[in-house]
């Protein structure tokens, strides 16, 4: 067994002192060094918390400006010393922050705030340009690093956000994946399904590269003070075995997922170096094992390893049950695939982390995640929970169970000098 300590990290003065905001001892690229301590953090016993969409706020119509300014015509990042880190009041992360005076070293975003379809080009320039100041200074201050899920809309068909399905135009809009792979006209001779010029594109694949290019161009742009890249965590299309997104099982084959997974990390690596970004596989728990070819295993739609440097899972099983049965029941299911991954990911050099997670009725779901993340033979670097009003403790023993939570030992975040949101 390794020994336990209290992990909470030191606080922001110091941290600002530390090399390469604690990377820089291993050498490589930012993505390497980035790697190399995720890996160290998880042969520790240790994990970070991390919890999703802190400091921004996605849902703002025409787009988050408050760290960017607007200079002949162009919508650009502020500088370091005008960002702000302000959670509006009303979001569950401010709650976090104004109590426990704490935040997440691994933070998660989404691209969809930064590239897509439906809606306008101003939107998407004010996020990636508040983005761009807000990732920066956390890198800065915390050394935190940006997790970025992709919940990726389409001409063809919404990104579910206001309604879990997706939904078509038609039925052959349904597999978006195989259009793009075969540079197919659009489905239905649909051209720009939203009859607009500025996200009109002349084919399925035309539209997606166009996608990558404005991702790489985001990413290119993340750059701390010396000029050097910032690394980041991209999650490939997620929970692609379930048959909720266009990506979905129900919505392309598994070679067609793994094949358009190597033209996203392909047309990443050309534009953004080998050195920023690192790749997560993440599928949600409906696997057995690690599977073999045709079977739903974990590797069923894995890219290969040269494509993957992040094995992960979704999970919100974890922490629930009517009976203890039940919630045990959960948690060994939740403890053999992270077993699974453990063994998986330790002689090929990868990370392990729990993707997503949450549980907003249950008085037990941060014990639960806390023993499965410290269990033995368990090797795992990030435990996210979703922060949000889909898993936000909505009774008095779910905040008694986040509070025991927050002083765990091993339980990695940064503890800042105060609380309440940065002024």
């Amino acid at each position: 067994m390794r020994k336990l300590s209290l992990q909470i990290l030191v606080p922001v003065a110091l941290l600002a002192l530390a090399a390469n905001n604690g990377f820089a001892a291993v050498p490589g690229s930012p993505a390497d060094r980035c790697l190399a301590h995720l890996r160290e953090v998880a042969e520790s016993k240790s994990f970070y918390w991390a919890w999703t969409y802190p400091w921004f706020a996605h849902h703002e119509g025409k787009g988050d400006a408050r760290c960017a300014v607007e200079r002949d015509g162009a919508i650009l990042p502020k500088p370091l010393a005008e960002t702000r880190l302000e959670t509006p009041a009303w979001r569950e992360e401010a709650k976090l922050e104004q109590r426990f005076g704490i935040l997440p070293k691994f933070y998660y975003q989404d691209l969809c705030y930064v590239t897509g379809s439906w809606r306008s080009s101003q939107f998407y320039a004010r996020n990636r340009a508040t983005l761009t100041s807000v990732i920066r200074k956390v890198w800065k201050d915390y050394g935190a690093v940006c997790v970025f899920s992709w919940h990726m809309d389409h001409p063809c068909v919404t990104n579910g956000f206001k309604s879990a399905p997706y939904r078509y135009t038609c039925p052959e809009h349904k597999n978006v994946v195989k259009a793009i792979l075969n540079d197919e006209q659009w489905p239905c001779g649909a051209g720009s399904a939203t009859g607009s010029a500025e996200r009109s594109a002349p084919s399925p694949r035309a539209w997606f590269v166009r996608q990558l290019e404005e991702v790489a161009a985001f990413f290119n742009g993340l750059t701390d003070e010396r000029g050097e890249k910032i690394p980041v965590i991209l999650r490939y299309a997620h929970e692609m075995d379930g048959g909720w997104f266009w990506w979905g099982k129900d919505a392309c084959t598994k070679e067609e997922f793994i094949a358009i997974s190597r033209i996203e990390a392909n047309c990443l690596r050309k534009r953004c170096g080998d050195g920023q970004i690192l790749f997560a596989y993440t599928p949600d728990r409906w696997w057995s094992g690690l599977g073999v070819e045709g079977k739903d295993g974990y590797l069923s739609w894995y890219p290969g390893d040269e494509y993957v440097d992040i094995l992960g899972y979704d999970d919100y099983a974890v922490g629930s049950g009517k009976t203890p049965e039940a919630r045990q029941k959960n948690f060994d299911n939740a403890l053999a695939k992270m077993r699974t991954l453990s063994d998986y990911a330790a002689p090929r050099g990868k990370a392990v982390i729990l993707s997503e997670s949450g549980n907003p009725n249950s008085g037990f779901f941060y014990a639960d995640l806390y023993r499965l993340m410290t269990a033995e033979d368990v090797r795992a670097a990030i435990a996210n929970t979703w922060i949000g009003p889909w898993t936000w403790p909505k009774a008095p023993e779910g905040m008694k169970d986040l509070e025991a939570f927050v002083v765990q030992p091993n339980v990695k975040i940064i503890k800042t000098t105060r609380k309440g949101n940065e002024k």
